[in-house]
């Protein structure tokens, strides 16, 4: 069951039948994952060839094709589906360039050396580290600009500038941190760990100069900015960690008119920063964390082209989320609000748990697509070229977990849920370290795919009881003021 149809941008409520549950959807999610691992072993025992080795690349392709046709349905249901797809476009735009380039010059990271450290190994922790590491240093940024209109760029953009500088410098800090733990953990010398630090610090001004631009909703510079940034890396591989400046140019330029803000700096303290940049740690790590680790302590024995291509579900579920499906959570929390005031009291019970359920399949339905291309994945997998001894399955399987968990925590921090969320996200983080350390991977991920499972059922049964809550305090305070 999708999200509800709009008119005229109005969410319109749709027959609910006895099938509108989504404790069906999440049942047939479990089905895809295990459809997923089963077609897997399916696919190992038949590597050989054969005319039975060519169902599970029907299968495949067919759930690949699923998938298109899914995104494209779910885009088309948008109040304004050119925007939507635009912006869908534009979040899938680092993956689909970055990727694009990196096969044509991963010879020249693999000839080179940084110090005794192979210079491949250091851009791969540092693409491993920058998604986490920029969760953090942008988490800061939203509450000092949460009282700006959008509706005004110019002076968004000013507002942005004038807070800029103080969380650059502030920045630094899990620079360092993360150059501290790759250093220790893969044993670098100086020169390897300070071109960690440099990709990473570049990485971060262009993760921080596209928060201005996302917010305004500018698609075509979003898409320029990693279009620059991806032929600055094709172009000049040697400086790989210059290459998100090109980036950032592209951002400045696009905003140039309010850059003469920036010398209105607004000083901001500790308490204004720190808070915000631990609750981007937690909420970062339960995407990203199992993939630092893996770089930083199996990166020579995991096959990392495998590892990459096993996260394209998840990247584009999440885009989906919020290019498209993150306005429709937003509509639905402010349909509570409205119920209260127009809804009768006999009513407002069965009007607020369809709306429930409704805020819960914009969780369900970018995880339910994401399942459907890691079938696709799994079993295309040879004509990807993907290793399918050890844990494909899982691996592919695995990120979809996480993707439900941090969506669901998004929600619940987005509804008041601060305390929970962070004891969730910790929880991931505790289960992940404990499970690539102590066990197989194979065994690691099906442990984690089961855990984050339980955590996100948590999580989710935290935000309906949120929802319902939130709706009838409401309900109380308008009565008591009447």
């Amino acid at each position: 069951m999708l999200p509800t149809r709009t008119t005229n941008g109005v969410a319109q409520p749709e027959h609910q039948s006895r099938f509108d549950h989504p404790a069906m959807g999440w049942a047939a999610v479990w089905l895809g994952v295990l459809a997923a691992c089963g077609l897997w072993r399916v696919a190992l025992g038949e590597e050989g060839g054969g005319p039975a080795a060519t169902w599970p690349r029907i299968v495949g392709g067919m759930a690949a094709a699923s998938l298109v046709f899914a995104l494209l349905w779910v885009i088309g249901r948008a109040a304004s589906p050119g925007a939507a797809l635009a912006r869908v476009a534009a979040n899938l735009a680092p993956t689909a360039l970055l990727m694009s380039v990196f096969p044509l010059i991963a010879g020249e990271f693999s000839a080179s050396m940084l110090g005794a450290t192979p210079a491949l190994v250091v851009v791969l922790a540092v693409s491993v580290s920058v998604p986490w590491v920029c969760g953090i240093v942008a988490a800061p940024f939203y509450p000092a600009l949460s009282e700006v209109s959008r509706a005004e760029p110019t002076a968004f953009a000013a507002a942005f500038m004038r807070v800029w500088p103080p969380l650059v410098l502030w920045s630094a800090v899990p620079v360092v941190f993360f150059t501290t733990v790759c250093t220790v953990l893969i044993g670098w010398d100086g020169r390897a760990a300070a071109f960690f630090a440099a990709g990473l610090a570049t990485n971060v001004l262009l993760a921080q100069a596209l928060i201005v631009i996302q917010e305004l909703r500018m698609v075509g510079t979003q898409v320029a900015a990693w279009a620059a940034y991806a032929a600055a890396l094709y172009a000049a591989p040697q400086l790989w960690w210059l290459a998100p400046l090109a980036g950032v140019v592209v951002c400045l330029w696009r905003v140039r008119a309010s850059l003469g803000a920036v010398r209105s700096v607004v000083v901001l303290n500790s308490k204004q920063v720190l808070p915000h940049m631990r609750d981007g740690a937690l909420a970062s790590s339960v995407l990203w964390l199992d993939k630092f680790l893996l770089i930083a302590l199996l990166w020579d024995r995991v096959d990392v082209y495998t590892v990459y291509v096993a996260l394209i579900p998840m990247v584009v579920a999440q885009s989906l989320y919020f290019g498209r499906l993150y306005d429709s959570f937003h509509t639905y929390t402010q349909r509570l609000s409205r119920l209260v005031a127009t809804c009768p009291a006999a009513e407002l019970n069965t009007k607020v748990r369809a709306t429930c359920r409704r805020i819960e399949y914009v969780v369900l339905v970018p995880v339910a697509l994401g399942v459907l291309g890691a079938v696709g994945i799994v079993g295309l997998a040879p004509v990807l070229g993907l290793k399918m001894a050890g844990a494909l399955g899982f691996v592919v399987a695995a990120p979809l977990a996480f993707l439900c968990l941090s969506l669901a925590c998004f929600q619940l921090n987005q509804l008041g849920g601060g305390d929970d969320t962070r004891l969730l996200c910790a929880a991931h983080g505790a289960a992940t370290v404990l499970a690539l350390v102590f066990l197989p991977l194979a065994g690691a991920y099906v442990a984690l795919i089961v855990i984050d499972g339980v955590l996100a059922t948590i999580a989710i049964a935290r935000v309906r009881r949120r929802v319902c809550s939130a709706a009838f305090e409401l309900f109380w305070k308008e009565a008591v003021a009447w």
